[in-house]
């Protein structure tokens, strides 16, 4: 019978449930500048400082009014990954980016102040909370719709 385990293997690694990705496609943005990146082994193995954010930087700063110094990784105050922001932007920078931003993570969006933070947050409405002015006619006929969609009438 053959070995699972090499005797001479110095590591193994166990994996139960679903593997890692070998790869991580994201889009990296700041402000207007937006950057597609496809991380592969060999990236997935770097910091998100390395794997990430630097690349990122290359174009970003490239982009930039020349009087506007250049940007560094250790810069950013904020990093959100697919929305969510993460608990501390320090500490994501020194961690794997399947670490740091998740499995299938699509979107890194960097911050470098805090006015660009507050700047990005949109106001999103609460479930049931009105968005803009709707007509009555309008209203009438999404309820109406939801009714039939469900298979309700007034009575219920």
């Amino acid at each position: 019978a053959g070995l699972v385990v090499p005797p001479a293997a110095s590591r193994v690694e166990l994996t139960f449930g679903e593997s890692p990705p070998t790869e991580l496609r994201l889009r990296v943005a700041c402000g207007d500048v937006s950057v597609k990146l496809t991380l592969d082994k060999r990236w997935l193995g770097k910091t998100v400082a390395e794997a990430v954010v630097k690349p990122f930087l290359s174009v970003y700063n490239r982009r930039q009014p020349t009087a506007t110094p250049p940007r560094t990784p250790e810069q950013a105050v904020e990093i959100h990954a697919d929305g969510a922001k993460l608990p501390s932007a320090k500490e994501a920078l020194r961690m794997g980016p399947l670490e740091a931003l998740g499995w299938h993570c699509t979107r890194v969006d960097l911050f470098f102040s805090y006015e660009a933070v507050r700047a990005a947050a949109k106001p999103r409405p609460m479930l049931g909370q009105s968005v803009g002015h709707i007509s009555t006619a309008d209203y009438r006929e999404a309820t109406e719709l939801l009714w039939t969609l469900r298979k309700l009438n007034k009575a219920d």
